[in-house]
């Protein structure tokens, strides 16, 4: 499929705006305005479910209702988004001072852009490494508390591995992994490094959780999202749809 964009353009003008896609598994594609505001906004909790498969259930070790925030679940998830959302609103989603946040990162990273331009308005510049590499500044400034220049190494290292494991991820071979599970017994180069580039991601989320609960005080306000989650963690601890999530990974 050269043109997925104009491929489904043209299914939904064949089938409506209800159809399925083999990819092998099938997958329901909702192509209208309507459709979609019926399915996601007026019947929202209908839809709250998330597809199990192979390929992510190597890092919830095969929890039934999956794991953390993104892999999980059922009530789990609509517990923890619950939660979610009220960390956000205490830090002021939608409010100034989230507003000043993403402004101090945007206007770092136009000074960053300015410095590569060296006042040479014609030079041809890559606008996808800065816009990407600010808004994991922001994303990391509100979840861990912290920043980093858009020199520094280690960020690049994060970044290079999320680029990594989004590019292995949607490669055939590990679709086709995830579709039939007996292949990862194969030798397959985009399935060894999902696996390696994946883990490496969750080790340094882990390493920043265990950062988090070295320094956890109880009083004041939290810092960052993390050390909200954290705080909920010891007050609802024999909850187990917080204990397990925050136990074993981010």
């Amino acid at each position: 499929m050269r043109n997925p964009a104009k491929t489904f353009s043209l299914w939904h003008a064949l089938y409506g705006p209800i159809y399925t896609v083999w990819l092998p598994h099938p997958m329901i594609v909702m192509a209208s305005h309507e459709v979609l505001k019926e399915a996601l906004i007026r019947q929202g909790p209908a839809f709250a479910g998330r597809p199990s498969g192979y390929i992510w259930s190597m890092f919830t070790k095969n929890s039934v209702h999956g794991d953390g925030i993104i892999l999980c679940e059922g009530e789990r998830w609509e517990q923890i988004r619950e939660f979610a959302h009220k960390i956000f609103r205490n830090f002021g989603l939608g409010r100034t001072q989230m507003e000043e946040k993403i402004v101090h990162h945007i206007n770092y990273m136009i000074g960053h852009i300015d410095a590569k331009l060296h006042g040479n308005q014609s030079i041809k510049l890559d606008m996808e490494e800065p816009i990407s590499l600010c808004v994991a500044n922001i994303i990391q400034d509100f979840v861990l508390g912290k920043s980093h220049t858009f020199g520094d190494p280690q960020f690049r290292k994060f970044k290079s591995l999320i680029d990594a494991v989004l590019t292995d991820v949607a490669s055939k071979s590990v679709q086709m992994v995830n579709a039939y599970p007996i292949l990862a017994y194969l030798p397959i180069p985009a399935l060894r490094r999902y696996k390696e580039n994946g883990f490496a991601l969750q080790r340094y989320f882990l390493n920043a959780i265990r950062e988090h609960r070295e320094r956890l005080e109880m009083d004041g306000e939290p810092r960052d999202f993390m050390e909200a989650y954290l705080r909920e963690m010891a007050v609802q601890r024999d909850n187990p749809h917080f204990k397990v999530t925050v136990g074993r990974r981010c």
